[in-house]
């Protein structure tokens, strides 16, 4: 974590490829809250690669990729509202959030 707060004073977009995963949950949550809190202080942007859903709503927009092309692009809010998506990567389950 602290090397991506040293990182981001540097650079105004950063590319972060599953920096959560294999964390236990509540790390993941801590470290989610933790690179936002980064960028919106750095005013940077982030480009977060992940396979967690979830986290799509820490995000202005989201993108859904299957077989390496993108299937669903659309605000956060849209992706998870979105009855396909929901069906297809959610299990139809709404997700949690705040």
């Amino acid at each position: 974590l602290l090397d991506i707060g040293r990182m981001m004073v540097y650079l105004e977009l950063a590319l972060l490829d599953e920096p959560i995963a294999g964390f236990a949950p509540n790390l993941v949550q801590m470290m989610l809250e933790k690179i936002t809190e980064i960028t919106a202080r750095m005013g940077n942007a982030v480009l977060l690669a992940t396979q967690m859903i979830d986290t799509v709503r820490l995000s202005a927009r989201g993108y859904l990729l299957s077989t390496g092309r993108i299937k669903f692009e659309d605000t956060a809010n849209a992706l998870l509202a979105n009855k396909e998506v929901k069906n297809l990567y959610l299990s139809g389950q709404v997700v949690g959030g705040k």
